[in-house]
């Protein structure tokens, strides 16, 4: 839109995309630490680790394999809870 020689452009951001990580209290390096300290192990590797938004909360979520043993997880990225934990 243009109104004396000023050029109005809107975009539109979905306001959602940007809050939804917004809450997130507890880094990443943080939940990762978690996960080793849970697996009693600081050699293993992340095979899968991402932040991730489901059932209305962010949370980090992914693989730690130490070994031939394999932990699945999922920790709530603003209070640091592990909300699901497995292992293979």
């Amino acid at each position: 839109m243009k109104k004396d020689n000023i050029t109005i452009t809107t975009e539109f951001i979905k306001l959602d995309s940007l809050l939804k990580f917004a809450n997130a209290v507890a880094t990443g390096g943080e939940a990762k630490q978690i996960v080793q300290e849970r697996a009693g192990s600081t050699g293993g590797t992340f095979r899968e680790f991402k932040l991730d938004w489901d059932d209305g909360r962010s949370m980090y979520e992914g693989e730690y394999r130490v070994g031939w043993t394999e932990y699945e997880f999922e920790i709530d990225a603003a209070t640091g809870t592990v909300l699901e934990w497995g292992v293979d």
